[in-house]
């Protein structure tokens, strides 16, 4: 990597601790998780990154992959098409990334634009035209330190809005049943022109218990 100034105005050179952890952009993206209830520090160098990864469960350092990767892509987009990437899709997209390594086998897949990445075909089901998905996840940590949040898309995987909640709590099952219900806080007035919204969750039990108290199944 040559010693030239970061392109996206960080007035600082542009190396593997700039790239791994003091970019400013990268920073900008940390905030937005952490609003979410993450909890990852804001590092200056590569070292530091790594003394804070070690340890760390293998979604965290999964998701500070995908953000320091689709951060390094969107530098790129800037560099070559001149175009701004929004620090929140890139939040959500790594989030989404994360949730979609975890659960499927796409971790040598590529990444497409952000509207609609090539990996979310094979790890995110689109709901019907005009509807509206929105894809919760939970995290619990051993010092019960915890964060709900979701990520809503149109049908077309394009992203709409993103959400976090921090909690302390001692219950994985009790915290994927407070991300669903947390969805009706974050209801706007513009998803009512939508035919309607999906829920997608990671606990089974969580998603027949919220079918059972609305009807849709009965047993």
């Amino acid at each position: 990597m040559g010693q030239d100034q970061c392109p996206r105005g960080c007035n600082s050179v542009e190396d593997g601790n700039h790239v791994a952890a003091g970019c400013g952009k990268l920073k900008e993206v940390l905030g937005i998780l952490n609003s979410w209830g993450f909890f990852i520090p804001l590092m200056n160098s590569l070292d530091e990154c790594c003394k804070w990864l070690n340890g760390k469960n293998k979604w965290l350092v999964n998701l500070y992959y995908n953000i320091v990767y689709l951060s390094w892509k969107a530098r790129n987009v800037w560099v070559h098409d001149n175009k701004i990437s929004s620090p929140s899709v890139i939040a959500s997209d790594a989030v989404v990334l994360a949730a979609a390594l975890k659960n499927s086998a796409c971790i040598n897949s590529g990444i497409g634009n952000a509207n609609q990445p090539v990996w979310l075909l094979n790890s995110w089901h689109p709901p019907p035209p005009d509807w509206i998905k929105v894809k919760n996840n939970a995290a619990l940590f051993k010092s019960y330190t915890a964060g709900v949040g979701g990520v809503f898309r149109y049908c077309k995987g394009r992203f709409l809005m993103g959400f976090g909640l921090s909690y302390t709590h001692w219950d994985a099952a009790e915290l994927e049943l407070q991300a669903i219900l947390s969805i009706k806080s974050m209801l706007r007035n513009w998803m009512f022109d939508y035919k309607g919204l999906i829920i997608e969750g990671d606990n089974r039990n969580v998603i027949n218990h919220i079918k059972k108290a609305v009807g849709i199944i009965t047993s």
